[in-house]
């Protein structure tokens, strides 16, 4: 059993991605291209990672446990950093785990 793969628009990457946003938009974020080189099946949860950003604040995710999530930029966030992280889980034996991190920089 292998780790899966957690692709973030297109990054096939282990980087942290850096996006910018403006307060009171939304960002959507997909999965496309994520995959399990066992061909396990996949399962997404997107979320808030408050500790290491800048907002203290409540952030809304729609979808939070789809391949594609949408982020809604509080409007009070202007110069404020987001930390959003994705979790990619296979159903094979066991359940192997990938992350990604996302860095909003809310303009």
């Amino acid at each position: 059993n292998h780790q899966p793969i957690a692709v973030v628009d297109g990054d096939e990457t282990r980087r942290v991605l850096e996006m910018s946003a403006a307060p009171g938009s939304k960002l959507t974020l997909n999965t496309q291209g994520s995959s399990d080189p066992d061909n396990d099946g996949l399962a997404y949860a997107w979320s808030f990672y408050r500790e290491p950003g800048t907002y203290n604040g409540e952030v809304t995710i729609k979808n939070a446990s789809g391949s594609s999530a949408t982020i809604f930029i509080p409007a009070d966030a202007g110069g404020k950093n987001l930390h959003i992280i994705l979790e990619v889980h296979d159903d094979g034996t066991p359940n192997l785990y990938a992350y990604r991190r996302v860095v909003i920089k809310v303009d």
